[in-house]
């Protein structure tokens, strides 16, 4: 079998004896990529027993860990057939679908390889929502499809993944514009290792220098202004449980306090706001929906799955598309072992701190094009004004945001 080293986060194992979804993917993703290359043609089939000895040895080396959960065989129970499962053989077909993406004739080979001229039809394949560039490089157009060839088929090692993103970052924002983020999520593998995410922030960065920096700067200041009108909320109205219990766990720690001012902006929002949704229905929003939407809880990891799934079913019962989020991994607020980003379109991202997960999560939506989730839009239109400092011509404000934004400038 391979060798493989891997650096796992043994702080978090140590203490629950269980790797991280983070940590998983990257030792899946490490074990298929390396049993693939020693394959040598990529159309071969691997033996079953290969992958069970690789669950085998991970569940040796990591107790706590289950063989099961990284590869079950093709077996038949009374008659019935249970096909293969399991972490390992979900990363194996997704790998084998990106490499068969890359071999198929384009039916455009324009739109597609992103290194020839702007498509006519690119409006109606994918509607802007964020300022993105319109004014490309068009030099080096051989290494640039050869680059692009090489990230849409693979994603070690990753100082080569790093140099050839930066350098078709022009070539893939013409693809980005055509496609959905999920198509885009699906094209690079690179972005569904577990530091993905740092290709992504490198887009951002390059179109928005200055606005993270914005952010740090910003964002202490706004979080003590949103704490300050929720100590005057609950002054005027000591009836309010949600604001009491916010400024409660605020004063049990500096990443209390900053949940505790997030989430207070659904609190002191005037009035929710309404969603359109199919057959000209009109979603009325609870506070209770639109804080979910914005940040959202869980005991343990074991349960980002299921959140994840009744998530998309209820966006789905809907009509509205499904975005990216912020899901925090606790027993309470008070105690948050980490944050996952939920991208939908298959990774998941994870970080220690909220002000982390909420940088990041912005970054995704500007660098992938994608609009806010619809249920907490005003959140996150208020982390655009108030903490990143930007503006673009597709912003919508409704009158309770325009009064909270103007309630912080007056303090």
């Amino acid at each position: 079998m391979t060798e493989i080293c891997i650096w796992v986060n043994l702080k978090v194992y140590t203490k629950h004896l269980a790797l991280t979804s983070r940590d998983r993917c990257y030792l899946v993703s490490l074990i298929v990529e390396s049993e693939l290359q020693l394959l040598g043609r990529l159309n071969q089939t691997i033996r079953k027993d290969v992958w069970q000895k690789w669950s085998i040895e991970i569940a040796k080396l990591f107790k706590g860990e289950s063989k099961e959960l990284y590869y079950v065989p093709y077996h038949v129970v009374d008659g019935k057939v249970i096909q293969a499962s399991g972490l390992i053989h979900n990363r194996l077909i997704t790998h084998r679908r990106s490499l068969a993406a890359v071999g198929t004739k384009k039916r455009n080979s324009d739109s597609d390889s992103g290194c020839s001229s702007k498509s006519s039809t690119a409006s109606k394949l994918h509607k802007r929502i964020r300022p993105l560039p319109d004014e490309f490089k068009e030099s080096e157009h051989i290494n640039c499809q050869q680059n692009l060839d090489w990230l849409q088929g693979t994603s070690y090692p990753q100082e080569t993944l790093k140099h050839r993103w930066q350098s078709t970052f022009d070539a893939r924002i013409k693809i980005l514009k055509e496609v959905s983020f999920i198509e885009y999520f699906k094209r690079f593998p690179g972005l569904s290792l577990p530091n993905g995410h740092e290709l992504l922030t490198s887009d951002f960065q390059t179109v928005y220098p200055l606005a993270n920096h914005k952010f740090e700067e910003n964002f202490p200041l706004i979080k003590m202004k949103l704490l300050k009108l929720l100590a005057d909320k609950a002054e005027s109205n000591r009836s309010d449980d949600t604001i009491i219990e916010l400024l409660d766990f605020a004063s049990a720690g500096e990443e209390q306090a900053i949940i505790a001012a997030l989430l207070g902006i659904v609190a002191l929002l005037r009035q929710m706001h309404t969603v359109a949704v199919p057959k000209k229905k009109i979603w009325r929003l609870t506070r209770d929906e639109t804080r979910i939407s914005f940040l959202a809880r869980i005991p343990t990891a074991s349960e980002v799955e299921i959140f994840s799934i009744q998530r998309e079913a209820f966006n789905a019962s809907k009509g509205i598309p499904n975005q990216p989020y912020i899901l925090a991994v606790g027993p309470s607020w008070k105690n948050i072992h980490l944050f996952e980003i939920i991208t939908t379109a298959g990774p998941r991202y994870q970080v220690s701190t909220i002000c982390e997960a909420v940088k990041l999560t912005y970054n995704l939506f500007w660098a992938l094009d994608c609009a806010y989730p619809k249920a907490s839009f005003p959140c996150w239109m208020l982390i655009q004004r108030a903490m990143f400092d930007m503006t673009s011509k597709f912003d919508v404000e409704g009158v309770p945001l325009r009064e909270l934004l103007s309630q912080l400038n007056q303090i």
